[in-house]
């Protein structure tokens, strides 16, 4: 009797279910059929849909190429959730390709394009089996962080973030416009692939800064276009929510997590970089990364010391994309200092001594890259490279902020209400547009008028 009674509920529920399938079935072949005679496929929209399929398998490639990298140096150890292990064997197999991508540049054997697939493809196949490891790990991993209460407001967060994430994938197909690519992201590896080998480039002082994603960006310019760097950049976002889920995951509380990720996405500034082929999301990676590791390694004790290798690798790696990690780099030795101070001494001091060292050791090859073709290891800053003048030293090494002291007190209120694009803070935290109302334009005004100088 119970089997008849649960039969006759599951067929009910199945019949309720069928309704709104068959509906959007039927306006999916209506919209198939549509298209079809109102927008044909011509030559030229065969071609375009071709090339964006290069470059979307492009960044796969890379992508899987980095979490089969990162299996083998990571390995499948560790008191350490699916998700946070996925993530960080990728982001740990990408900062290795780019040093590669590095050896290669300074070289001078840059390969041409049927070359560089080959050999793409060739490293993929021969790692098939940690390929397979890690693809499996980050499937399960996405399981677990898909799998909180089911709850309404969860179901609704989730179904969001994957919209949000959708449209923005989609935006980031379209041809890079933004200043900071065109004057150096993308401009910089050009010029490289150009002259056949990593040169300097005199007239653009940008091209001494750290180029860990950049060294990404050239191998996949080598495969397919430059839009795929704003795809790559997308996959170092995704990387971002996922190891914020598996946080919210560590304390216990995986919708905190997802409200944490809508959170980031309505903040306009964070939602366009996923479609800009910028490094800013590759950074925020790296540094959450060396948090995870250094969370795991005081959750370990002794046992776990490698992960502060791993820490290591990740601050230095955050260091390699960009300087103004330095802030971050300092953070993570006083976490690590912090975390050890119930122990002896020693063995705080040795833990600090650790991270530190293996930071270094991770900056050292974008340093040796400075020194060799720019004659400063931390180029353009120091003494200065031909393309960076006693004006440009001036600009950025000025002391001070420009602002008094109550001025700079209101400074992160300031930006968070009334920063966006178009001001000197050059950040959107809502969706509202420049010119939503007067106030906000008035503290733009204002903060123009005293910019605060990084």
């Amino acid at each position: 009797m119970a089997r008849s009674v649960d039969s006759i509920g599951k067929s009910g529920g199945l019949r309720a279910r069928l309704g709104p399938l068959l509906a959007v079935v039927w306006l999916l072949s209506l919209f198939m059929a549509f298209a079809l005679v109102q927008m044909p496929v011509t030559q030229a929209v065969a071609a375009a849909i071709g090339r964006v399929a290069v470059d979307v398998t492009a960044v796969a490639l890379m992508a899987a190429l980095g979490g089969a990298v990162g299996v083998l140096i990571i390995g499948h150890t560790g008191t350490v959730t699916l998700a946070t292990r996925a993530a960080l064997q990728a982001l740990m197999g990408l900062g290795a390709l780019s040093l590669a991508v590095l050896v290669v540049g300074m070289a001078g054997l840059f390969p041409p394009r049927w070359l560089a697939w080959v050999l793409t493809i060739g490293l993929l196949a021969a790692l098939h089996r940690p390929l397979f490891d890690w693809w499996k790990g980050f499937v399960a991993g996405l399981h677990q962080l898909a799998d909180p209460p089911d709850d309404g407001l969860t179901r609704w967060l989730r179904c969001s973030v994957l919209l949000l994430l959708v449209l923005t994938i989609v935006m980031a197909l379209l041809p890079p416009t933004k200043w900071d690519a065109l004057v150096y992201h993308l401009t910089v590896p050009q010029h490289y692939l150009d002259a056949g080998r990593i040169l300097p480039l005199a007239d653009n002082h940008f091209s001494g800064f750290p180029q860990l994603v950049e060294m990404l960006y050239l191998w996949l310019m080598l495969l397919a276009r430059p839009h795929t760097a704003a795809l790559l950049h997308a996959v170092f976002g995704s990387l971002v929510l996922m190891l914020t889920l598996s946080l919210a995951r560590r304390v216990g509380n995986l919708r905190v997590g997802w409200l944490a990720v809508i959170v980031l996405l309505v903040s306009d500034t964070f939602w366009a970089e996923f479609h800009w082929p910028y490094v800013d999301l590759a950074l925020t990676a790296y540094t959450l990364a060396a948090l995870a590791a250094v969370l795991v390694w005081h959750d370990e004790g002794e046992a776990g010391r490698r992960w502060l290798i791993y820490a290591g690798l990740f601050t230095g790696a955050m260091m390699g994309v960009k300087y103004t990690a330095a802030g971050y780099t300092v953070g993570v030795g006083v976490l690590v200092l912090w975390l050890a101070r119930r122990g002896e001494w020693r063995g705080a001091l040795r833990a600090g001594v650790m991270v530190t060292l293996v930071a270094v050791a991770a900056f050292l090859p974008w340093m040796i890259k400075n020194t060799l073709i720019d004659h400063n290891p931390l180029a353009p800053f120091l003494w200065g490279t031909s393309g960076f003048d006693a004006l440009d030293q001036w600009y950025y090494l000025r002391p001070g902020t420009g602002l008094s002291l109550l001025q700079l007190l209101a400074v992160p209120l300031q930006a968070t209400v009334f920063g966006h694009e178009g001001n000197a803070y050059q950040a959107t935290t809502g969706d509202c547009s420049p010119g939503c109302c007067p106030s906000r334009q008035l503290a733009g005004a204002n903060a123009i008028r005293h910019p605060a100088r990084s």
